[in-house]
């Protein structure tokens, strides 16, 4: 029997939705393949500076034939943290060994002192005359303004503040010191006997320490701190009732 016209759009209607019916299915069930991330998301870290004060101490001798030229070398306390130097205060203490009276006091030491980063030029020399407790400052690295890295993880983040500001945790000085006897005029005898001064050499210096917080941690504690705001002003609105 014959279709009519009708029917056959009907019939071949149906056998379209069947196909796309049957292609659906296997697209809908067929395993899908997983494409691998080549690189993990990068994350906010912010970075806070802590200034911190660390102090050492220097105990040295001048002589009638032997000044005093040892190094001074200054480095910020070794951490897991990259650590900026950035002053240096050098104060020196000292007092001639024997007191004197009167017109005897004609006879005291003179101390000179010239202290200066290493391959500088020295300026002026310090010079005190009986004793003298003088202060040498240095400005060795600006405060650091880095506010903020991007990593994939701490570690990286640390890794990149270590590799901005490696080798500003550190600086050296050079010293000379010498003394001048004032015994030779005043008091010969004790001159020949002078075996010259001791002095101490105290270092302050300042530098500055890296704190990382990751950007979701921050939005957290301020979720936490709003949560609690609300919750304290609901107590006092009930309190009130």
């Amino acid at each position: 029997m014959a279709l009519k016209k009708n029917d056959k759009i009907i019939a071949i209607a149906g056998v379209l939705i069947l196909i796309i019916a049957a292609v659906s299915i296997v697209v809908l069930y067929s395993p899908v393949k997983e494409v691998k991330k080549t690189t993990s998301e990068e994350k906010i870290f912010y970075v806070t500076w802590e200034e911190k004060t660390g102090e050492t101490s220097i105990s040295g001798h001048v002589g009638k034939k032997a000044s005093y030229a040892e190094p001074i070398t200054v480095t910020v306390p070794s951490t897991d943290l990259v650590g900026v130097l950035t002053h240096v205060k050098i104060q020196l203490v000292w007092k001639d060994d024997v007191t004197y009276r009167g017109i005897l006091s004609k006879g005291k030491d003179t101390l000179t002192a010239f202290i200066c980063p290493t391959g500088n030029e020295p300026g002026e020399p310090d010079v005190t005359f009986g004793e003298g407790n003088s202060s040498f400052e240095f400005g060795i690295n600006s405060v650091p303004t880095l506010d903020q890295v991007t990593a994939t993880d701490i570690d990286v983040a640390n890794s990149k503040i270590q590799g901005n500001f490696s080798g500003k945790d550190t600086a050296s000085f050079d010293t000379k010191i010498t003394i001048k006897y004032g015994e030779k005029i005043w008091r010969p005898l004790k001159y020949l006997k002078e075996k010259g001064d001791n002095f101490e050499l105290k270092v302050i210096y300042t530098y500055y320490n890296p704190v990382l917080t990751e950007e979701q941690q921050l939005l957290m504690e301020d979720i936490e701190d709003q949560t609690a705001h609300e919750s304290l002003m609901i107590t006092n609105l009930v309190g009130r009732q």
